[in-house]
């Protein structure tokens, strides 16, 4: 029992991630009335480097956020004009689409690739 509820513990991550895609993605102007906030980002800095940023938004002319969805204290703070590209992940139709046909598959091939049981012997 504890080990099937471990492979649906991990399997439901997977398809969660399997069923979304990261795109490209636009940080709102700066405005000191208006604080919008994104769960998580991933962002391509002046040097090259791709952090994601967790629980971000956008105060004066800097990004903020966590390094880590677990670790509030570890925060981030990136200048606006060091932000190269910013991308967010966001549903996917199209994989999750694919996710349920290749499941649907996988479930058909095992149904009709399995043989008969074979039974030897007659009853005592």
């Amino acid at each position: 029992m504890v080990g099937s509820m471990n492979r649906i513990l991990l399997f439901v991550p997977i398809m969660l991630l399997a069923c979304s895609v990261t795109r490209p993605a636009l940080l709102p102007t700066p405005s000191p009335t208006h604080r919008s906030t994104y769960r998580a980002l991933l962002v391509t800095d002046s040097a090259g480097r791709a952090r994601w940023v967790y629980n971000a938004w956008v105060e004066g002319d800097t990004l903020r956020g966590l390094r880590s969805p677990d670790m509030l204290r570890e925060r981030i703070a990136l200048p606006i004009n060091q932000v190269r590209a910013v991308a967010a992940p966001r549903f996917s139709p199209g994989r999750t689409v694919g996710l349920i046909a290749g499941l649907g598959g996988v479930v058909m091939a095992v149904f009709l690739l399995t043989p008969d049981p074979v039974y030897v012997g007659g009853y005592p």
